[in-house]
């Protein structure tokens, strides 16, 4: 019988998967599979998985985006091949669920990770840790860790909202000196971005460059502060539009590996949580990291059936 490792965060978002939790695991048991639960806290999720999953055939993450890096922190500690990795979503904004195309039902995410289909997914060094779909500094970035978590489970997207709301008087650049591959970027920016992802904070700014989670480059996005309400508007005009990589206050590029060196010391998020502050920051892009339990696409369908006829 094939083991399954399911941890779950019963403080993310609203708690929600603690009513459904014993269904969820009749799920996978009729899937085939012998399901240990793991009730995590904050922080040692990374250590539980490092020492303990690697005899598991998979590793079922239940909770926010956070969660989710910290299950990736774990896995990446173990040998190849590595377990199947699942992802629940149970938090607010739950980025990773839109890019990879899953359900945001509880239940019906759960059902497809029964299914068994998986694809392949990149995963970026930061420094010395990982991160599965975006790292950022500079302005509003750290909304999402700056956010009181009741504030979040209490009023969802709207508590973000309201943050932003507080800082918009207070928007800065920075000076920055980005590194990437056999280039260079020199400048002063209002928001940096590492991304492998399509989706951040909500908004599908990976869509609008056609980025990859499997395509083993990473995305730099770089937003320039508006000098005016012109061009302020200008850059938000872009972005709606769906043409924000062809706008004058961005800078986008793709790389393997990149080092990026600021004036200062700042704040980052890591999959929107706090990634420490940092004046130096070098990133990897490694192809293939992990098998994501996903949704068979259409063609992918047509492409199993026919082998399966054949």
């Amino acid at each position: 019988m094939k083991k399954m490792l399911l941890a779950v965060n019963t403080k993310a978002g609203t708690g929600k998967i603690v009513p459904a939790l014993s269904d969820v695991i009749d799920l996978f048991q009729d899937a085939g599979y012998r399901v240990t639960v793991y009730l995590t806290r904050q922080d040692e999720l990374p250590g539980v998985i490092a020492s303990e999953a690697a005899d598991y055939d998979a590793v079922v993450c239940v909770g926010g985006d956070g969660t989710l890096n910290e299950t990736i922190n774990g896995i990446m500690c173990l040998p190849e091949p590595r377990p199947t990795l699942g992802y629940i979503p149970a938090g607010t904004m739950n980025d990773i669920t839109c890019t990879l195309g899953m359900p945001k039902k509880l239940m019906e995410c759960a059902r497809v990770i029964a299914e068994g289909h998986s694809r392949p997914m990149d995963v970026n060094t930061f420094n010395d840790r990982y991160f599965d779909y975006i790292a950022a500094f500079g302005s509003f970035v750290d909304v999402s860790f700056a956010t009181s978590r009741e504030a979040k489970n209490n009023f969802g997207l709207m508590a973000y909202f309201w943050e932003v709301a507080k800082r918009v008087s207070k928007l800065r650049d920075y000076h920055v000196r980005v590194e990437y591959d056999d280039q260079v970027f020199e400048g002063d920016v209002m928001i940096g971005m590492v991304s492998n992802g399509t989706y951040s904070a909500g908004f599908a700014i990976g869509e609008q460059i056609e980025a990859q989670i499997d395509d083993g480059m990473a995305e730099i996005i770089l937003l320039k502060k508006p000098e005016n309400l012109v061009d302020a508007t200008s850059l938000i005009n872009s972005y709606l539009a769906g043409e924000l990589a062809g706008s004058d206050g961005v800078f986008w590029a793709r790389a393997k590996k990149l080092r990026i060196t600021t004036s200062e010391p700042l704040p980052w998020t890591l999959d929107g949580e706090f990634g420490g502050e940092h004046r130096e920051v070098v990133c990897e892009n490694i192809m293939h990291a992990v098998n994501m339990f996903a949704p068979l696409s259409p063609i992918r369908r047509k492409k199993l059936a026919k082998t399966i006829e054949e």
